[in-house]
């Protein structure tokens, strides 16, 4: 029972958190906007989709094998594989974070040194 609700975690979390920000602010919750997983990473991160689209299948994939291994242990050790599993996923975003923040700057950096010849 646990595997595939671990599986749809990420849009399932994704779209009860949008809807409980719209209901908080008095907005109609099918209303659009951008306040989706997708669109902070795109917006606020500054990945293009495809790479939005990675991040939210890794999460999707980390999840979903750790159900699948947690299935048949012990309560104390099923929530700490799942601990184990967030810690990895922290440290994974914040990897893919930096690295592309340090591509971005780059980037930049290379354009305005191409500007200034």
């Amino acid at each position: 029972m646990l595997v595939p609700i671990m599986v749809l975690a990420v849009p399932i979390l994704d779209t009860l958190v949008v809807m409980l920000k719209r209901i908080i602010r008095g907005k109609p919750i099918m209303e659009a906007d951008r306040e989706h997983l997708h669109h902070k990473l795109t917006d606020i991160v500054g990945m293009n989709k495809r790479e939005a689209v990675f991040v939210i299948y890794i999460m999707t994939l980390i999840l979903g094998s750790v159900a699948i291994l947690s299935v048949g242990l012990s309560t104390k050790m099923s929530v700490a594989v799942f601990g184990g599993a967030f810690a990895l996923f922290a440290f994974i975003a914040l990897a893919a974070i930096t690295r592309h923040q340090a591509r971005k700057n780059n980037g930049s950096n290379v354009e305005e040194t191409s500007k200034k010849r």
